[in-house]
């Protein structure tokens, strides 16, 4: 696994540094982070992930609105997806005492 190159003075953009409304190469940062050749390639992924249901530009800003493009990444892989987790309790065994349900008062 390579190390993300990243440009000096400047941390990789992440989902809460972006406005409400981001351009694609904003977006790409936060999704598959600073590499250059990643952004690069998610770019041209996004024809394709439109078709998946992406969210597309809005008319009025000409950029992508980013709680809906975060929304799409978790219904694809967010924890909705996921089968539910043992919670560790243990269910206690029913004591029965003769033909009765009932303890006797």
């Amino acid at each position: 696994m390579t190390k993300p190159r990243m440009k000096p003075g400047r941390p990789a953009l992440t989902f809460d540094d972006l406005p409400l409304f981001a351009a694609d190469k904003d977006i790409a940062e936060a999704v598959v982070g600073p590499d250059e050749a990643d952004k690069r390639a998610w770019c041209a992924s996004v024809a394709s992930l439109e078709a998946c249901g992406f969210p597309a530009p809005a008319k009025l800003y000409g950029k992508r609105y980013v709680p809906a493009v975060r929304a799409f990444y978790d219904r694809q892989y967010g924890p909705a997806g996921r089968a539910p987790t043992d919670s560790g309790r243990r269910e206690e065994e029913a004591t029965w005492t003769g033909r009765r349900s009932r303890p006797r008062v």
